[in-house]
């Protein structure tokens, strides 16, 4: 049996870590925990209001931007669904059935209903229905346009409630469709890189 040479072996190409975008989710997820933190001093409090109402504005479109930006639109396969299942669905029923029996020993409520999301936990339901709409939205054209037209639109219908977290998704599908073009088009990279010559 011949022997092989272990030092010509490549070592497989390893991605590197971007700090900005580690820098982003660290951010976007302390505006998360600051807004929910002053959330009971709102009613007594103007400047603290403001605070929440200025986080809340755009902390979850950009959770949204940034995960649009990692996702990709490859044709769907097995272990896309997969990973939908595994790492999101599977992580959200956890959570959620934790957060009933939290429920139930503070406030003696049984209620476990997965379709509707307690808390945050609205978050990975969306994230599961961008993930699986996604590789259908980049067939046509204008896909953020059509985002947008989602978006808007789907605050006429009153029977697109919180089922599923149906209606929250949808108003912020823009926001994930616009990450996914950014990575498409590269302009942060190039916005990064100019960045760098520049500093």
């Amino acid at each position: 049996v011949p022997m092989t040479d272990t030092s010509t072996v490549a070592a497989a190409p390893r991605t590197a870590r971007v700090p900005f975008w580690d820098n982003a989710r660290f951010v976007c997820v302390t505006l998360v925990v600051i807004g929910h933190g002053i959330q009971r001093l709102t009613a007594d409090s103007d400047p603290a209001l403001s605070i929440y109402l200025f986080i809340f504005a755009f902390h979850m479109p950009a959770f949204a931007i940034i995960s649009g930006y990692f996702s990709k639109s490859d044709p769907p396969n097995r272990q896309q669904l997969t990973k939908v299942i595994t790492d999101i669905l599977l992580p959200y029923l956890i959570m959620e059935f934790i957060w009933s029996v939290v429920k139930y020993l503070v406030e003696g409520k049984v209620d476990f209903n997965p379709t509707t999301a307690s808390w945050t936990l609205w978050f990975l339901l969306a994230l599961a229905i961008f993930r699986l709409i996604l590789p259908y939205l980049a067939l046509v054209r204008w896909p953020l346009l059509w985002a947008v037209v989602a978006s808007v639109g789907v605050g006429f219908y009153a029977n697109v409630d919180s089922t599923f977290s149906l209606a929250r998704a949808i108003a912020i599908l823009p926001f994930f469709v616009l990450g996914w073009k950014l990575r498409e088009a590269g302009i942060m990279d190039r916005w990064m890189s100019a960045g760098n010559v520049v500093w």
